[in-house]
């Protein structure tokens, strides 16, 4: 299903426009060091999404987890401090 990929996709693109929305605050080192960190949010996000489909409809479960996976880049970007290059 559609919801499937996007989930894939999205910390990514939350991360890459909170990036674009303010360039000067990260740097190169950033992008690596936090996409690792995102990363593993792909798989905590199927989990959670197994565990509330079981409780609410589809639909409901999958964007509650996106909700929560764009919440979750947002934090790494705002707490993780700018690495030197």
């Amino acid at each position: 299903m559609l919801w499937e990929s996007v989930m894939l996709v999205c910390p990514f693109y939350a991360w890459a426009a909170l990036a674009f929305a303010f360039p000067s605050s990260k740097s190169l080192s950033n992008l690596f060091v936090e996409a690792l960190i995102i990363s593993w949010l792909v798989p905590v996000a199927v989990v959670l999404r197994i565990v509330l489909g079981r409780w609410h409809s589809g639909g409901i479960a999958a964007l509650s987890v996106l909700i929560v996976q764009a919440l979750a880049a947002a934090a790494v970007f705002a707490l993780f401090p700018p690495l030197p290059e």
